[in-house]
């Protein structure tokens, strides 16, 4: 695989606080790409490039939002 690109941060959203709230530190999105390599009798006959976006997870926080 290789490297992440294109690296989003997570956003910040209060939740109201209370015994159902769970607070979580979010988690970066990104941007990867993978390559599958099809030889035949140990030559390269192939090359297909796979590409996958992973969006960011909010981090949540259990406070009334900042004014």
């Amino acid at each position: 695989m290789g490297p992440r690109r294109n690296v989003t941060q997570p956003q910040t959203r209060y939740l109201d606080p209370g015994p159902t709230c769970i607070e979580t530190t979010g988690l970066p999105g990104f941007s990867q790409d993978a390559w599958r390599i099809i030889r035949k009798g140990g030559k390269e006959v192939k090359r297909e490039k796979f590409s996958w976006t992973y969006q960011a997870e909010p981090r949540f926080v259990c406070a009334k939002a900042p004014a």
